[in-house]
């Protein structure tokens, strides 16, 4: 494993706050269309939602392993092993599925990261990823 700076439990959620803030238009976006009658039913609301996260994570994983709420905070998501960015797929599905996970798992997903020296949740230990702090580059 490469060594790195890890992100805090604290950096960690604050990003995650952010992201979910951002995401709420696009969460809502499937309910203002139904207002006109563009779309109609839960299930489509849900999948919706699901695939606006989606697409949010593996697009600024893979392009930047980070997303917005992460770029405040000066922190991103690697490789374990490489150091790399995350794959679009990858990305997609740790902020998705792996998520979902950490949720099925009554939170105990997310309390993994307190008990661990590198702060990994199980959804970082599923897709092979780790948080980690970036270094300030001196000017």
């Amino acid at each position: 494993m490469i060594e790195k700076n890890y992100a805090s439990i604290g950096s960690r959620f604050l990003a995650l706050i952010v992201d979910n803030i951002i995401l709420i238009p696009v969460s809502l976006l499937p309910y203002a269309l139904s207002l006109f009658g563009l779309a109609q039913g839960a299930p489509f609301f849900r999948l919706a939602g699901v695939l606006g996260h989606f697409f949010y994570g593996a697009f600024f994983y893979s392009q930047y392993g980070k997303t917005p709420g992460k770029m405040l905070l000066d922190i991103q998501v690697t490789n374990v092993d490489t150091g790399l960015k995350p794959s679009f797929l990858v990305g997609g599905f740790r902020d998705t599925l792996g998520r979902f996970l950490d949720m099925l798992t009554l939170g105990i997903g997310y309390l993994i990261a307190f008990f661990r020296a590198d702060k990994r949740a199980l959804h970082d230990l599923l897709f092979n990823t780790i948080v980690i702090q970036e270094l300030k580059k001196l000017p």
